[in-house]
């Protein structure tokens, strides 16, 4: 056992920064055994070798400030708890010179901000340069065996989450302020301190700036003038607040000092601008309802069958009828925005009311439920006295009555979409999703009249041909054939994912 340094449970928690039961439940799930003190039974002795690297680092350094105190006879610091545990990763009670002469050469104005950068450059840099690293020499820290002042750096740079090409570059930094003669020898580190702080980049203050009393008002005027129609680019709305602040020096004249921002202190501020302010203000309240509007959102409701969207859309794939006719059929689907499934269809040559009430029946036929909401499109087949109520007139009759349309009689309330303005509608994503079942077909027309395939002129020349007798069927697909091939794509292929929108 005197081989073997062991510690008591309350002074490794101490160390590990943590209670010691705490810390008696962890070992125990590392399936660590505790031997016992022969002095005292009740009392379980921990080796040091099971301590964490940080845990370890504190007990050598509190090891080392013993040992000091009882050479030199003068008290050293000491730290324990959670103060210990937040040390450096060295195991040494006083800094190194190198790293007391780092300190006490930064400039004295160092920013509060920088504090903690230059506490931990001095660490790092202090001990690469005092010959440190032959004291760990054979030692393992952060998994490296350290046989080099190399191997050193690289562990030092693990341990403060820095990298190694950053710490060589401080060193060479330092080393040519030290061979540098013009600088002074009393000057040399404060040299090395003003190249090695972060350097305020342009724009970075630009919160600051505007948030001090004296400069808040520009900041108004520099909403007021970028937010407006007349849609100033960044550079003129500058430039009118510069001439702004130049008319009132010139009225103050020497008695009060006005401080000019930096363009990029501007666009710092414009930044923060959020996106319905940005579009309202320079775009207008039409541009506003359309774009930012509350009900336009992208994040649907986290329940199922609150909202159905529907839509009307022309198949791009020429299909044959049982007189051998070629033609594009036109469907009306309904998908769940929640969950973005497709709920039910109705497939018809053109579209009417009638497909469109067919299409909501098969929904809510497959479903087995209604929806609180459905959104549809601004057209005449959508958008009618059938479905919306309103009043009619009696055949025959000269008298009109108050008629109730479907959505009222089953107490779903219909939202309009936004005319011009697909991206209210997520069905149109279904949509892109679709073409691609139809890019699968022989016959597919494309997305437009001009991205018409080559081999569909072909494919229709030989039709006709062996409708003639003069040519081999080409196989076009009949409708019985795609409404197959669609509805197996939105049964298994389609609801069957996990799809979030």
């Amino acid at each position: 056992m005197e081989a073997v340094r062991h510690l008591g449970v309350t002074e490794v928690a101490r160390f590990e920064g943590i209670p010691p039961k705490t810390l008696l439940r962890r070992l125990e799930r590392k399936r660590i055994i505790l031997a016992i003190d022969p002095e005292d039974t009740r009392r379980k002795l921990i080796p040091v070798s099971v301590l964490s690297p940080a845990a370890y680092q504190a007990w050598v350094r509190a090891e080392t400030c013993a040992a000091l105190q009882d050479v030199k006879g003068q008290p050293q610091e000491t730290l324990s708890g959670e103060e210990n545990y937040k040390q450096s990763s060295l195991p040494f009670a006083a800094p190194s010179q190198s790293e007391s002469t780092l300190l006490k050469a930064v400039p004295p104005a160092v920013p509060e901000r920088n504090r903690t950068y230059v506490e931990r450059w001095a660490l790092i840099i202090g001990d690469c340069t005092n010959g440190t690293w032959q004291k760990y020499r054979g030692q393992c820290l952060e998994g490296i065996t350290i046989q080099s002042r190399q191997d050193f750096i690289c562990a030092q740079a693990k341990i403060h989450g820095v990298g190694i090409s950053t710490v060589h570059q401080k060193l060479k930094l330092l080393k040519e302020v030290n061979h540098n003669p013009d600088i002074p020898a009393n000057q040399k580190m404060a040299e090395f301190w003003r190249h090695l702080l972060p350097k305020n980049r342009p724009g970075r203050s630009g919160y600051s700036f505007f948030s001090d009393d004296k400069n808040a008002w520009m900041r108004e005027k520099l909403l007021n003038l970028y937010l407006t129609q007349a849609k100033h680019s960044l550079k003129h709305a500058y430039g009118l607040l510069l001439a702004e602040i130049d008319a009132k020096q010139r009225a103050w004249g020497v008695e009060h000092i006005y401080q000019r921002p930096t363009l990029h202190q501007c666009r710092t501020v414009l930044k923060g601008v959020d996106s319905p302010t940005f579009v309202l203000a320079r775009e207008g309240n039409k541009a506003f309802y359309n774009q930012c509007a509350p009900y336009i959102s992208r994040k649907p409701p986290e329940f199922s069958d609150f909202i159905w969207c529907t839509d009307q859309k022309v198949a791009d794939v020429r299909v044959q009828d049982a007189g051998h006719r070629l033609g594009r059929l036109t469907s009306v689907s309904f998908i769940d925005v929640t969950s973005n499934k497709w709920l039910g269809c109705c497939f018809a040559p053109v579209l009417s009311s009638d497909v469109v009430m067919r299409a909501a029946v098969d929904a809510m036929i497959r479903t087995g439920t209604k929806p609180r909401y459905v959104q549809f499109d601004l057209g005449k087949e959508f958008y009618n006295h059938r479905f919306g109520g309103g009043v009619s007139r009696i055949k025959g009759e000269t008298l009109f009555r108050e008629a109730l349309g479907m959505w009222q009689r089953l107490g779903v309330e219909p939202v309009k979409a936004i005319g011009n303005n697909p991206r209210t509608k997520p069905i149109e994503r279904w949509h892109a999703e679709h073409r691609k079942l139809d890019q699968g077909f022989i016959t597919y027309t494309g997305k437009r009249p001009d991205d018409r395939p080559e081999r569909l002129a072909k494919i229709e020349a030989q039709h006709y041909a062996w409708l003639a007798g003069e040519a081999e069927n080409p196989r076009i697909p009949t409708i019985e054939e795609y409404i197959d091939e669609f509805l197996k794509w939105c049964a298994v292929t389609w609801n069957l994912e996990t799809r979030g929108y």
